[in-house]
C-alpha cells in the first residue's frame, strides 16, 4: 500500500513539473496580448522640438561684464538679461547700464532699452539711449555705438541734449579722447542747432 502511494505522489509531481510552467507561459502571453499598444511617436513628445529655437531661448539673468580699456579706463556693463547670438560672437541684452570711468575720474554713464555686444570690441545701444557725463553732457539718441577697448562713442543718427555751453541738436555725434590728451572731445555734425545758455545774459541760437 505504501509503495502505491509513493508511485501516485511521484506521478503527480512529474505532471506538475510539466503543467505549471505551461500555465505560467500562457498567463505571460495573455498579459502581452491584452496590453495597450504603445504609440512610438507619442512616447517622445518632445521629438519635434526645434533645437535652434531652444538655444535661442537661453538667457542669463543679471549678467555683469567688467574690463579695462587700452587707455586705462574701467568699463562695466550690467543688464537685466542677456542671450547669445547663433550667427556670430557676442550676444544681445535688455535694459543695459554701462559706466566708463577714466583715469582722471571723469565718468560716462550709458543706459538703453536693449543692445548688442560684438565680441569684446563693440557695444551697440538701441532704444531710449542716454549718456550722462560727469563733466556736464546729457545726451539722448535712438542708437549709440561704443567701443569696448577705448573711449570712443558714436551716435550715427540724430541726437539731442545739453552740454556745458547750452542745449543742442545734431544729425550725429562722435565723442572720443584725442591721442596724447586727457579731456573728452565731443564733435557734433549735420545740422547742428545750439542754444547757448552760458554766462551770457541772453540766449543765442546758432545753426
Amino acid at each position: 500500500m505504501a509503495g502505491s502511494q509513493r508511485n501516485t505522489y511521484s506521478v503527480i509531481v512529474s505532471w506538475a513539473k510539466i503543467i505549471l510552467p505551461m500555465v505560467a507561459l500562457g498567463l505571460l502571453s495573455t498579459v502581452f496580448l491584452f496590453s495597450r499598444q504603445i504609440d512610438p511617436e507619442a512616447a517622445i513628445p518632445f521629438a519635434d522640438i526645434d533645437l535652434e529655437e531652444r538655444l535661442r531661448e537661453q538667457r542669463l539673468s543679471k549678467p555683469n561684464y567688467a574690463t579695462t580699456t587700452e587707455d586705462g579706463s574701467a568699463l562695466t556693463i550690467v543688464a537685466e538679461s542677456a542671450a547669445p547670438v547663433l550667427d556670430g560672437d557676442g550676444g544681445t541684452a535688455e535694459n543695459i547700464v554701462a559706466r566708463l570711468k577714466r583715469i582722471d575720474g571723469t565718468t560716462i554713464d550709458m543706459t538703453s532699452d536693449s543692445g548688442r555686444i560684438e565680441g569684446t570690441k563693440t557695444l551697440t545701444l538701441s532704444g531710449n539711449v542716454a549718456i550722462d557725463t560727469s563733466d556736464g553732457y546729457t545726451l539722448r539718441s535712438d542708437e549709440m555705438i561704443s567701443a569696448m577697448n577705448r573711449t570712443d562713442i558714436t551716435s550715427p543718427g540724430p541726437i539731442t541734449g545739453t552740454g556745458p555751453f547750452g542745449d543742442l541738436q545734431a544729425g550725429r555725434m562722435h565723442l572720443t579722447v584725442p591721442e596724447n590728451q586727457d579731456g573728452i572731445l565731443a564733435v557734433f555734425e549735420d545740422g547742428v542747432r545750439l542754444i547757448y545758455t552760458g554766462n551770457s545774459k541772453g540766449s543765442e541760437e546758432q545753426q
